[in-house]
């Protein structure tokens, strides 16, 4: 398998010049973290090499948040750098910058992992992990062989009639 990923790599950049395959990383990443007094939740959207990122924190009184744009470069077929600025929302409006963002496969754990970190003037470094469950092939297996029989018992039915 390794052999055939990297057979594509190499296909895919000679066919494109400088281009690298990917992965897809489409899809919602979400967290939720206990730091002291404050819960943490991590949305982020990526569609594409866009993402798009809400971080938000409470403790049930005081509540902030950090938002943030961002465009993804591949840097081999399941991972990539992330670079783009947001907005801090605490104690007044900050805008800061990524730095040390982005996004890779997490193969033991069957997911993608989404990381951005960036400087608030105010309260030093900030950052955010949030994570997408990546589907076990056997998923769609079973999803395959489930269509295959809703279509074998409704051809079934139509000759019963």
């Amino acid at each position: 398998m390794r052999r055939l990923m990297q057979l594509l790599t190499m296909i895919a950049m000679a066919g494109f010049g400088a281009s690298i395959a990917h992965a897809d990383w489409s899809g919602t990443y979400t967290s939720t973290v206990l730091i002291g007094a404050f819960t943490h939740t991590e949305d982020d959207v990526v569609a594409g090499l866009n993402v798009t990122g809400l971080h938000s924190f409470t403790d049930g009184v005081n509540s902030g948040s950090f938002s943030w744009t961002g465009v993804i470069t591949p840097t081999d077929m399941t991972s990539g750098t992330i670079a783009g600025s947001g907005t801090i929302d605490n104690i007044g409006v900050r805008p800061f910058d990524l730095i040390n963002s982005g996004i890779f496969l997490d193969a033991p754990n069957n997911r993608y992992v989404l990381n951005w970190g960036g400087v608030d003037t105010l309260f030093g470094p900030i950052g955010g992990t949030a994570f997408l469950p990546v589907p076990e092939p056997m998923s769609y297996v079973m999803f395959l062989a489930g269509l295959g029989l809703l279509g074998l018992s409704r051809g079934r039915a139509k000759r019963t009639r």
